[in-house]
């Protein structure tokens, strides 16, 4: 089955996978609108979450991370972008493949925005690196997508749970290790100009 039409298939359930995800993840501390001491943290297993699938073997484990991927099969930009994120604030996403010898399968990163110095709307939470492991060929590799997709829903409840834009945004370079067809395929669009951003950036709405 192809990475597009594994997400498909799952698409319908999307609602009710926010709903669970942002029911999930703990905030604590700082301003709960998106200060920079706010943390968040979240782990749990899908598709234990959803309330229809907890029937069935959770495949993935969607956490924070705290610790550096040794020795992962990710490219060095995906890797630098993601350990430069703030681990202690819940910044670094992983999900690991419970199937495949507990393997991290997809990472993402991401980070508040600044509040504009002149006043006037915060931007949306911007998503730094996002990478599913280099060495997935084939069916893996669609399934593996689909561990993006589960991430890039975790980075949305976060938004629902802190500043509720409505959306996460993702600059193209180098750490965002997925061709343009993946990202269409995940849902992310071209993004609004008005947000400032230099660059091919995109954004996926809740």
């Amino acid at each position: 089955m192809g990475s597009t039409s594994i997400i498909d298939r799952l698409r319908g359930g999307r609602d009710e996978l926010l709903d669970d995800f942002a029911e999930a993840i703990a905030v604590e501390g700082g301003r709960r609108h998106g200060g920079p001491e706010t943390r968040v943290a979240v782990d749990l297993r899908y598709p234990e979450a959803p309330s229809k699938a907890r029937d069935r073997p959770a495949r993935w484990r969607l956490r924070t991370a705290r610790h550096r991927l040794a020795r992962a099969p990710f490219s060095r930009p995906a890797l630098a972008a993601f350990h430069t994120a703030e681990a202690q604030k819940g910044r670094r996403l992983v999900a690991v493949d419970l199937w495949n010898q507990s393997r991290v399968a997809a990472l993402m990163a991401w980070h508040f925005e600044p509040r504009p110095r002149r006043g006037g709307s915060r931007r949306p939470h911007l998503i730094t690196a996002l990478s599913l492991a280099g060495d997935a060929r084939g069916a893996l590799r669609g399934e593996y997508l689909l561990a993006c997709w589960l991430l890039c829903l975790i980075g949305l409840a976060i938004d629902r749970r802190t500043v509720a834009k409505g959306r996460i945004g993702v600059v193209l370079d180098a750490a965002i290790a997925l061709e343009k067809a993946e990202l269409d395929a995940l849902g992310f669009r071209r993004g609004r100009r008005r947000d400032g951003y230099s660059g091919d950036y995109c954004e996926l709405a809740a």
